[in-house]
């Protein structure tokens, strides 16, 4: 029985995997927004509370995240967080030699 190379045992890769390696941080966040907010009208229809109180503590959950998304781990651009360190290193340097010069 002759068996082709195409047939070779490859290692599966689950579907979550995949995602993962897609996924950005903040594409998560907006995904847990959803989820939190779909969360919470089901907890107020289980739990019989109140709309306005479910959506309301999952705004201020949701809020406490974008809050971080935002001001506590801002997105960056890789290419200008590098040009950014390049100028502060050329700006030390050029300082260091200043004061060389000036002693």
């Amino acid at each position: 029985m002759v068996v082709s190379d195409i047939s070779e045992h490859r290692e599966k890769v689950s579907v979550w995997d995949q995602l993962r390696g897609q996924l950005s941080r903040y594409d998560l966040l907006l995904a847990a927004i959803a989820l939190l907010l779909g969360l919470g009208m089901g907890l107020a229809v289980v739990l019989s509370v109140p709309g306005y109180v479910a959506i309301g503590g999952s705004a201020l959950i949701n809020a406490l995240l974008v809050a971080d998304a935002l001001y506590l781990n801002p997105p960056v651009d890789s290419e200008v967080n590098e040009q950014t360190k390049a100028l502060k290193a050329k700006s030390v340097v050029s300082h260091a030699s200043d004061q060389t010069a000036s002693e």
